[in-house]
């Protein structure tokens, strides 16, 4: 019986060592699947980030430059991007993009609220404005063009 004891105790402390060797061995791999699983996340956080942005974004405005801004300035801002003219359709995902606002169920009121009362904008159609002075210095072009005469 000694015999077997001596070889079940030797067999045990054999398989001991080969565990400790096994687990000091998976240490760098373990540390480098963390690494992995990090980047992973940084990566789909940013990916998933881009998306939001262009499929919310009709315009391909881009959004960090409204970052910090009022509303008022952000649709100056936006107005300005695209010409000097807006639509608010095309506005209320730009805003909501960039943090500016919450989608709520008058959002839409909302930006024509902050259009009338900036007194920045003329309407020119349904859902459709225009920069009073993008008009200014449209209009003063046309007028300071010569006349051609044939």
């Amino acid at each position: 019986m000694e015999g077997r004891d001596q070889t079940i105790q030797y067999l045990t402390q054999v398989k001991r060592d080969l565990s400790a060797k096994r687990e000091k061995l998976l240490r760098p791999v373990q540390d480098v699947d963390k690494e992995i699983e990090h980047i992973t996340a940084a990566l789909a956080v940013i990916l998933r980030s881009g998306t939001e942005d262009e499929k919310g974004n009709p315009l391909g405005f881009p959004l960090k430059k409204l970052r910090g801004m009022t509303q008022t300035q952000a649709l100056l801002e936006i107005a300005k991007y695209n010409g000097g003219t807006i639509k608010t359709l095309e506005v209320k995902p730009i805003l909501i993009g960039s943090g500016i606002m919450r989608s709520t169920k008058n959002s839409a009121r909302m930006i024509h609220g902050l259009i009338s009362r900036s007194e920045a904008f003329r309407r020119i159609g349904r859902g459709e404005y225009r920069l009073k002075e993008a008009e200014a210095k449209t209009s003063d072009k046309t007028l300071f063009q010569p006349n051609h005469v044939q």
